[in-house]
């Protein structure tokens, strides 16, 4: 059962030239699903069950109201309104580089609210700022937005009881800083990644090696040259269950539902070959092991703080 408690209520508010009371139907609707979109990734987050109950379009000059429903025996966040309000008014990819010091700055909060929303993003933040589905429906949100030139501007309120949160006005101008330039994000590069071999390439023909990482299978190109050598010259061999230490780097994006997959894997260098527990080192990975050693021996200057 869900229970809207304390007449929790949160508002869209969609400014308009000349204070005209309508914008378009589908930007409404692409703006409406995002922002629900990304409610529902942060009840995650928190770990909460709740749903969300729309009432009609009110004037003003557009505003848009979700009723908040909690599920009764779900665990409750009771400035849950203010967090998504405060959130999707600042942009979360920014949001580490703005500092949660200075997110409610030009909010209207007293001292005592902005502290407690301060400490319950504080407990959150490294989840926040890593959940990339906030930050691609945050951007569908202003980009969907973006299409209808009647909207000058948006802000967002939180109401509770006789409790009210409102963010200053996001002016169109705005707009682009919320928008993800791509769905193309950084390739990641992983040092000690293992990855089990499942079908290697023994020939020098360009065929991609097939293999299992993370439990999921990927096919992947290798372009550690002296592993290479060893391998089609038969000084290693391969059978079921091998596995290899390496420098893996792949692609990442985002897909609609902001979800990151996963391409172009590519084996950098090979460090260590795993066959029945047992570890064979490379030159490359006896050579970075070296490097290591040397890089964490203690030096003349390592004491001087001290």
């Amino acid at each position: 059962m869900y229970l809207n408690f304390d007449k929790e209520v949160v508002s869209v508010h969609f400014e308009t030239d000349n204070n005209q009371h309508f914008i378009d139907a589908f930007v409404e609707v692409a703006c409406s699903t995002a922002f629900l979109e990304f409610a529902k990734q942060l009840a995650k987050i928190y770990n909460c069950e709740i749903k969300f109950e729309t009432t009609a379009l009110r004037e003003g000059s557009v505003i848009k109201d979700f009723r908040i429903l909690w599920k009764e025996k779900s665990i409750r966040v009771t400035i849950y309104g203010a967090i998504l309000t405060a959130l999707f008014y600042n942009p979360i990819n920014h949001l580490l580089e703005k500092g949660i010091d200075k997110l409610f700055e030009d909010t209207e909060l007293s001292d005592l609210q902005k502290e407690s929303l301060r400490l319950d993003i504080e407990k959150k933040r490294c989840e926040l700022e890593s959940n990339y589905g906030l930050i691609k429906k945050q951007s569908d949100f202003f980009k969907a937005a973006s299409k209808d030139d009647a909207i000058t501007g948006i802000y967002f309120t939180s109401s509770r009881c006789d409790d009210r949160f409102t963010t200053p006005t996001i002016n169109r101008s705005s707009f682009e800083s919320y928008i993800l330039d791509s769905n193309q994000l950084e390739p990641e590069e992983l040092e000690d990644a293992i990855v089990v071999i499942d079908s290697p390439v023994i020939s020098e023909k360009d065929y991609k090696w097939r293999g299992t990482f993370n439990n999921t299978p990927i096919s992947f190109n290798v372009q550690d040259s002296e592993f290479l050598v060893k391998v089609r010259a038969g000084i290693y061999t391969f059978k079921a269950g091998m596995a290899i230490k390496c420098k893996l780097k792949y692609n990442r994006l985002l897909n609609d539902e902001g979800d990151v997959k996963m391409s172009d894997y590519v084996v950098k260098e090979v460090y260590e070959l795993v066959v029945d527990s047992k570890n064979i080192v490379t030159d490359k990975g006896k050579r970075k092991d070296v490097k290591r050693q040397q890089d964490n021996a203690p030096n003349l200057f390592t004491y001087l703080d001290k």
